[in-house]
């Protein structure tokens, strides 16, 4: 088999300490590139970089490219990958030697998981020829259909044009009012000053009372005496003499 037999290939994955703006800066810069076709590079997908390489020339690719923040891999011909280069490898090492409680924040857009601990999900192909997207304009709603019911309009008929529709309503008759003996006052007059405001005064009769002295009773105040009561008839009533007492020594 020849040597010239090993392909790169890129997954997307970069190392840690990058984010994904800085590896795509500076994979650009590398394949003097757009920002456009490199941000393809970053679908998830497996492509491959560089084919027909050597051992030693794929091995200088996936150096330079660790160095930019990419993490590829190496196969051959029969698909199998190859182990990592030495820097990568050593990388690893270190960061796996690091103590447990030993932390530190990733950049802003790294990914945390390293590529040995990524899944790889199975591409599900989804039918949507039947779908379409409306335009975001449309603001046309289908409308459910409604049956309307038939209406009996033969009594009906239309009028000619011009015709007046509501029948002319008799005259009203004007009231005519009286207001001559009525006048209207200069402005700023007072209203009802010229009346008589003064209570006619009130004449009361009052020689059949008398004022009492302070003090005096009144007969509305003088409690009410119950009649003296008449005699009692005793004429059927006599008086009896006394009895005289018996003699102590009276013979027997």
């Amino acid at each position: 088999m020849s040597d010239n037999q090993h392909t790169v290939y890129f997954e997307g994955d970069i190392a840690d300490g990058f984010s994904i703006g800085q590896v795509k800066k500076n994979l650009a810069k590398l394949f003097k590139s757009d920002a456009n076709r490199i941000g393809q590079l970053f679908s998830g997908e497996r492509v491959a970089l560089k084919k027909n390489l050597d051992l030693a020339t794929a091995k200088k690719y996936h150096s330079v490219l660790f160095t930019a923040g990419a993490l590829v891999t190496i196969a051959a011909a029969n698909g199998a990958p190859l182990a990592a280069n030495d820097a990568q490898q050593q990388a690893q090492e270190e960061q796996e030697q690091q103590p447990e409680f030993s932390w530190s924040l990733a950049p802003i857009g790294s990914l945390l998981l390293r590529a040995t601990e990524k899944v790889k999900q199975a591409v599900v192909n989804i039918d949507i020829s039947h779908l379409s997207l409306a335009s975001v304009f449309a603001t046309e709603k289908t409308k459910a259909a409604v049956e309307m019911p038939a209406l009996d309009t033969s009594h009906l008929s239309v009028a000619p044009v011009g015709e007046q529709l509501v029948a002319s309503r008799a005259e009203e008759t004007e009231l005519t009012l009286d207001l001559s003996a009525l006048s209207i006052d200069p402005p700023g007059t007072q209203l009802g000053s010229s009346a008589s405001n003064t209570a006619e005064e009130l004449q009361l009769d009052l020689s059949q009372y008398a004022l009492l002295e302070p003090g005096e009773e009144t007969i509305v105040t003088r409690p009410a005496q119950s009649p003296t009561p008449a005699p009692p008839d005793v004429s059927h009533l006599e008086l009896l003499p006394e009895p005289e007492p018996e003699a102590e020594n009276a013979p027997s």
